[in-house]
């Protein structure tokens, strides 16, 4: 690594690596990264990811309708449509389902590989701004940190977004480095860069927050055309879509954003917004904070060093300013939101690992720019913080400790963070050899490796097994109705009815598919929701249980419906 002066400005490409080095680092990266995403593929998803039933559910409910088209030849077989929330993911997985069969692993599979177009444009985009040193580490984090992997392998929204905010990001640096060789593609690139972030919003609405990235990466004198060229492609694709889109599905599609703004987005109050920022940063089990400090400690506090970095080159300083205000706009995004589990964080995390390379590669300018520095108070409060965590982590808030030896330990980790942070911002002789940054990803691998290998001593199938063995003893034609029926009948061939209150298939879920086999699914045992028990009291009975199962970390119930039982029973038991 190179010192530069000592208010921290660092030249964008003062670090590479020998090509053939880099050739082969990349290679080994890529395979290790391909084997992590598809190993065991079917298998349970693994349970310290969240706290989110969203492990058993979510998947099936995103691959619903392309899974309809395959098997029943038609998208729309209930009122839950996710293809109205994510219509080109829709696209993708009918595409591949009706070519190669629907099922967790093809569903699964699309995830995977469109995780490793996200991670190569990543590589990319960070080798152009920064050089290869810093790509080769960003890839390192992004490609086999386990938090990211282990997503990368679900079949949801957030991995496919994250690998268009990568493309955008690689667009977004290229178009940088064309500016004083060809204005006219540099521009045409811009717009590109608005029109693939709107096509990322498009994927998952809450990726939102990305439109800080462009505005902050071009916010200097002089960049009104460039901030016209990104928003002109962004506001160009996100009018076609509510022409022909939103407007024509706005009958379905008000409703389900209602809800999912009232019921899961928007604080109900001040307290409660207070409440949500309290989690994000000091929380225990839910938060943002608690859950980077847990699973990726190195990379979270390298990244804090990766915003305090300056480059002197314009491509490396706007570029940084781009992963800068991605990664602080998630995370006030995800602060202040009351449902944010930790699959959320997916789209944030290119940005976490590309500033956590650059505060790893450039740990000497950073130190002695925050040395130089009057205010050391953001250092120190975030030392007390990483200090607090590192004890919260061992005392939780319940069940190890009393509550006063609680506070007490808590204080001791917060103040101890504190004194580290000073006694590391004392004046004087400071080097920081190469063999730190060593350490450093010695740490990290060693945090990585464990959680991995907690995950690998894991690995079950019981999500698989409990649908194949739905498939071998239900009837032919059977229709499973509840919140769980998505993520149980991914590797059989029933149609799957998603139960939301409030929100779909609420009103008479069972009379209306009077004529088939009707099972009921929901989570029982401990878990037994409250609804169908209180609606269906004469159904969710011992007499009509067919199956009790352990899956993941949930008990699943399976209750038949009897074939005299009418349709007007169910209409009056309904709201």
């Amino acid at each position: 690594m190179e010192a530069d002066s000592v208010d921290g400005e660092i030249p964008a490409r003062s670090t590479d690596l020998k090509p053939g080095l880099e050739r082969w680092l990349v290679l080994f990266i890529f395979a290790l990264a391909i084997l992590f995403r598809v190993v065991a593929l079917r298998s349970d998803n693994y349970l310290r990811l969240d706290w989110s039933a969203a492990l058993l559910t979510d998947e099936g409910f995103y691959a619903h309708n392309a899974r309809n088209v395959a098997l029943f030849g038609t998208a729309r077989t209930d009122e839950f449509n996710n293809v109205l929330v994510s219509p080109i993911l829709h696209v993708i997985q009918t595409i591949v389902f009706q070519l190669f069969g629907s099922g967790m692993l093809q569903a699964r599979l699309i995830s995977a590989v469109l995780s490793l177009v996200g991670l190569g444009a990543f590589w990319l985009g960070l080798r152009k701004a920064f050089g290869s040193k810093i790509a080769v580490v960003g890839l390192l984090f992004l490609a086999l940190g386990h938090i990211n992997a282990l997503y990368n392998r679900m079949a949801l929204m957030d991995t496919p977004a994250q690998a268009m905010a990568c493309v955008a990001f690689l667009i977004f640096v290229w178009s940088t480095e064309r500016e004083g060789i060809d204005k006219k593609r540099s521009t045409i690139g811009f717009v590109a860069v608005g029109l693939v972030l709107a096509l990322t919003m498009i994927t998952r609405n809450l990726t939102l927050f990305l439109l800080a990235a462009p505005i902050a990466g071009l916010y200097a004198k002089g960049d009104l055309r460039r901030q016209l060229g990104w928003f002109v492609g962004w506001a160009g694709a996100m009018l076609v879509c509510v022409l022909v889109w939103y407007l024509p599905n706005s009958a379905e599609l008000g409703p389900m954003n209602h809800y999912y703004r009232v019921h899961q987005v928007q604080p109900h109050s001040l307290r409660h917004l207070l409440e949500n920022i309290r989690h994000a940063f000091i929380g225990d089990f839910r938060g943002i904070m608690p859950y980077l400090f847990r699973h990726s400690p190195v990379v979270l506090t390298l990244a804090a060093c990766g915003l305090a970095t300056k480059f002197e080159m314009e491509t490396g300083a706007r570029s940084k300013r781009f992963l800068a205000a991605w990664f602080i706009a998630g995370w006030v995004m995800l602060s202040v939101i009351s449902y944010s589990p930790s699959r959320y964080y997916v789209t944030v995390y290119p940005a976490l690992c590309a500033l956590a390379a650059v505060g790893l590669m450039n740990l000497v300018p950073v130190v002695a720019r925050i040395r130089a520095s009057k205010s050391k108070l953001l250092p120190v409060a975030f030392g007390g913080l990483i200090g607090f965590h590192a004890a919260l982590s061992l005392v939780h808030f319940d069940g190890v400790l009393p509550q006063i030896e609680t506070n007490v330990v808590l204080v001791l980790g917060a103040v101890i963070g504190v004194m580290i942070a000073l006694l590391g911002l004392r004046r004087g002789d400071f080097h920081i050899a190469p063999k730190y940054a060593v350490i450093c990803l010695g740490i990290w691998a060693c945090v990585n490796i464990a959680w991995t290998v907690d995950w690998l001593s894991h690995l079950a199938y019981s999500q698989a097994e409990f649908s194949q063995e739905l498939g071998r003893t239900l009837p032919a034609g059977s229709v499973l109705i509840g919140d769980v029926a998505p993520g149980i009948t991914m590797e059989n061939s029933f149609k799957a009815i998603h139960v939301q209150v409030g929100l779909v298939n609420d009103h008479d879920p069972i009379g209306k598919f009077a004529g088939s086999p009707r099972y009921i699914a929901i989570l029982d045992g401990k878990w037994r929701e409250k609804w169908w028990v209180a609606h269906y009291p004469e159904l969710i009975t011992p007499e009509n249980q067919i199956a009790l199962k352990r899956v993941l970390k949930w008990d699943i119930g399976i209750y038949r419906v009897d074939d005299n039982w009418k349709a007007k029973n169910g209409n009056k038991n309904a709201d």
